[in-house]
């Protein structure tokens, strides 16, 4: 259903600046890995590339407890300053950044304690264990501040200012962008070079967005909590993150799974092959991020307000957003892929002949991924929790899965399993595409607990 009258509202213009805002402040803030790997790829070589790949599932544990302990906070926070409670939102703030910053502190020392262990769990005997363990041991500094420079974020844009999360956000790339290559090429570091640079932008993008907690804008402000009152707020928070807890630590399982079977299976030159097609994946799912985070944020808001209307809007708009993205990005790396491949970390040593190949049989993978991500915009804001954890298991699941069962039934066609996920996502879809969404916003049975 369209609404003419709101998409040349008020109520447009401001998603419009909303999204594109968050979508910029995403792609520069969290593409971290994808800047490593490209940097490293084109820099140092393809075995980090992969080294980067591998120790993804670490930095995305991690992200999965700022997904629950900071967008759970978010989402009941967006509803509260709809509502005018200043105290709650500060008050849930205030709970997200103490809870996550003991918790990033806590499995940092784990890692710390665990690294040889954790670097076989990740590689095995593989010669990219040296690499990967450099790597992920130089970004525990990383994981820490990062986390809490994503809550800022997006408590700020909560707030009325997406605009300053965008600029913030762009100088926090460029500035890990010239760390890179500054310590790369002048300094001559290796791969500690991309974590350290990683660790230095996330600092300076703490450091640009003080200005806006310190104004007087900001309605979110660190305070005093009575013990009762933290056990409380973080009980809530931890409720409506639960989804996207359960959310990343599938795709957590998705990520780990699939390397330790790709480097198995394919070995070293088939896990460059995955982990190129990993960060086409990512950037395309920055777009979705954005529009999830505009959904919960904006549309949070707008549900606060008693604005149902715009609540839609807000919902629709970023559906077509995350699609138009995604379809660009698959044109771009078989029509220009001279251009596009580098981006995704493919140095020019890198076999285009068999990177190309693999990535249009990995299509349904990241079709799928991309289209349960626009369904799951809708989910997350009615609130319906289990159905949206229960597609994206399915979703994320059947990737690992349809690869092993290739390999056991025919060895050595591993990479064509991608074209067995068709059918399943095809179903969930079908599934997801005939329950009555617009009951959701009729009666709000998830977010009418907020109060």
């Amino acid at each position: 259903m369209k609404h003419p009258a709101l998409l040349r509202g008020s109520a447009g213009r401001e998603h419009a600046r909303f999204l594109g805002s968050m979508f910029v402040a995403v792609l520069a803030s969290q593409a971290t890995m994808v800047v490593d790997a490209v940097v490293g790829g084109n820099l140092l070589g393809t075995d980090v590339v992969s080294a980067v790949n591998l120790v993804m599932p670490v930095n995305e544990l991690f992200y999965s407890l700022t997904m629950l302990l900071g967008m759970g906070a978010c989402t009941v926070a967006s509803v509260k300053l709809g509502k005018g409670d200043g105290n709650a939102v500060r008050s849930h703030f205030t709970v997200a950044v103490a809870s996550l910053a003991a918790v990033a502190l806590l499995v940092d020392v784990l890692i710390l304690a665990g690294g040889d262990f954790l670097t076989g769990l990740l590689c095995g005997g593989s010669r990219l264990g040296p690499l990967t363990k450099a790597y992920m041991l130089a970004l525990l500094p990383f994981f820490l501040l990062d986390s809490l420079l994503i809550v800022l974020k997006v408590f700020t844009a909560m707030s009325g200012a997406p605009g300053w999360v965008m600029w913030c956000s762009t100088a926090q790339l460029t500035v890990n962008l010239g760390c890179n290559l500054l310590l790369i090429r002048v300094a001559g570091m290796g791969i500690e070079a991309l974590a350290l640079s990683s660790t230095i932008s996330s600092a300076s993008g703490i450091a640009l967005l003080l200005p806006f907690y310190f104004g007087r804008r900001c309605p979110f402000r660190l305070r005093r909590c009575t013990p009762a009152d933290f056990r409380a707020t973080l009980l809530e928070n931890v409720r409506y993150g639960g989804g996207y807890l359960a959310v990343q630590l599938l795709y957590t399982a998705m990520t780990f799974g699939m390397n330790a079977m790709t480097l198995r299976f394919l070995g070293e030159d088939g896990l460059f092959c995955w982990s190129v097609t990993m960060m086409l994946y990512l950037v395309g799912d920055y777009a979705s991020t954005a529009a999830q985070e505009t959904s919960v944020s904006l549309g949070g808001r707008y549900l606060g307000e008693g604005e149902i209307e715009n609540t839609r809007l807000v919902l629709d708009r970023s559906f077509g957003f995350v699609a138009l993205w995604t379809a660009m990005l698959l044109v771009s790396v078989f029509v220009f892929p001279d251009l596009s491949l580098p981006l995704f970390g493919a140095s020019d040593g890198a076999s285009y002949s068999e990177l190309q190949p693999f990535i249009a049989l990995a299509i349904p993978f990241i079709l799928g991924t991309s289209l349960g991500s626009l369904y799951a915009i809708r989910l997350i804001i009615q609130g319906n929790v289990l159905r949206y954890v229960a597609m994206e298991a399915v979703i994320f699941l059947s990737v690992p899965l349809a690869f092993f069962l290739v390999h056991l039934i025919l060895p050595g066609y591993e990479r064509y399993s991608f074209i067995s996920l068709v059918p399943v996502y095809l179903s969930v879809f079908f599934c997801a595409r005939t329950h009555d969404i617009s009951a959701g916003f009729r009666n709000f049975a998830g977010l009418r607990k907020i109060e």
